[in-house]
This record gives C-alpha cells, sequence and structure tokens, in this order.
C-alpha cells in the first residue's frame, strides 16, 4: 500500500514540468553539476528582473508547456461534455496506460514522459480546434 501511494506523486512530478533539456542554451556546460537550470516560480514576483537569459527561455518554455496540458484538459472535457470518445481514445489510451506502467514500475522523472508528448499535443490541438468551432458558433 505505501508503494501505491506513492504513484500520484510520481505523476505529478513527471508532468511538472517540461525544462530537461533547456541546457543545451547554457555557454559554458563544462561541469555537469552546473547543467541545471531552475526558475525561481514561488518568488517570481521579486526575482523577475534578476533573471538570466536561459532562465527567461526556461520561463518562456514553461509557460508554453503549461499552455499545452491546459488545452489538453481541456479536450478531455470536451470528449466527456460531447461524448467524442472515438476522437481522442487511442491517444488518450496510450497517455494514459503509459503513464500508468512507467508510475507502476519505476519512479517517475520528467524525462520519462517525453514518448507521450506527441499524443498529448496532438489532444491539446483538438482542444484548440474546439475552441475554435465554439468562437465560430458564436
Amino acid at each position: 500500500m505505501e508503494y501505491l501511494k506513492k504513484i500520484p506523486k510520481r505523476i505529478i512530478l513527471m508532468y511538472q514540468n517540461d525544462i530537461d533539456n533547456i541546457a543545451f542554451a547554457l555557454k559554458d556546460k563544462s561541469n555537469s553539476a552546473n547543467n541545471y537550470v531552475t526558475i525561481p516560480i514561488r518568488n517570481m514576483h521579486n526575482e523577475i528582473g534578476n533573471l538570466s537569459g536561459v532562465q527567461y527561455l526556461a520561463l518562456i518554455s514553461f509557460i508554453i508547456y503549461v499552455c499545452i496540458l491546459l488545452l489538453f484538459l481541456y479536450s478531455i472535457i470536451v470528449s466527456i461534455n460531447y461524448n467524442a470518445w472515438r476522437n481522442t481514445f487511442i491517444p488518450l489510451a496510450i497517455i494514459i496506460i503509459g503513464t500508468a506502467s512507467i508510475s507502476l514500475l519505476i519512479h517517475g522523472e520528467t524525462r520519462f514522459k517525453v514518448p507521450f508528448m506527441p499524443f498529448i499535443i496532438i489532444l491539446a490541438s483538438y482542444g484548440l480546434t474546439s475552441i475554435k468551432a465554439l468562437q465560430k458558433s458564436y
């Protein structure tokens, strides 16, 4: 039971951010211990002026990632409300089964969600087209 209690936290940790590879923008990569970029999310209102260029790039990447996730969640809501499961079943099944498998077998790191990102983006685009369809109807 203790093992199963950790699964929701593992899933949250796996999908919490998408700046794993942002270190490509660092100028000096000679010391691998310094190849990590962090964003001060909790103190962003105080630290926004003190961020480095790479941190600004990571922040923009994070904002885009959050928008993709929100559109992904919206597409699930649209599928439920309009009974359109045929449109989202296969990509959603891949994401759910894959995430559950990874969370059950190994601890979740943010890099383990990479194989599921194309399917999340597909569903996010479905959510975006649903928004555009709603705008045209008004």
